[in-house]
């Protein structure tokens, strides 16, 4: 699963996948969901994740640098291995926890994980947008 969060909107560009994220599909993710869901003058702050590592790493930065002026929305790194810096985490854990409930009371398949996924979203939609503005607020308080 690929997402971001926003102070205001809450959850942004869900995207659910099978199998390992590549950089290849990072990339996409950010070109066809995330970024046209920014609006300029937005920021946005990337983890240091393996997919942005490996022989390839400045040849996909080079191309997130063209996406993001393109859009323009600024694009910030976090510091290696702090996800406490990260409200995405908060999110993930989130949904990770919710889920486990939802299979353990016989409401999610735990052989389709995309569609537990989505139908723990589409619970939650209406509370996102203040669950996520409050996990900003606790990494960044004066947002």
């Amino acid at each position: 699963m690929i997402s971001g969060v926003n102070r205001l909107g809450g959850v942004m560009g869900l995207y659910t996948l099978s199998g390992h994220v590549t950089s290849g599909i990072i990339v996409n993710w950010f070109k066809h969901v995330l970024l046209p869901e920014c609006q300029e003058g937005d920021h946005v702050y990337l983890d240091r994740a393996s997919y942005w590592g490996g022989g390839n790493a400045e040849q996909v930065r080079c191309v997130m640098r063209v996406l993001f002026a393109e859009a323009k929305v600024h694009c910030h790194y976090l510091p290696a291995r702090s996800p406490l810096f990260n409200p995405d985490e908060f999110f993930n854990g989130w949904l990770k926890q919710r889920v486990k409930e939802r299979v353990a009371v016989g409401l999610g398949n735990p052989l389709d994980p995309r569609q537990c996924i989505h139908d723990t979203v589409e619970e939650a939609r209406p509370r996102l947008p203040q669950m996520c503005a409050g996990w900003v607020g606790r990494v960044y308080p004066s947002q």
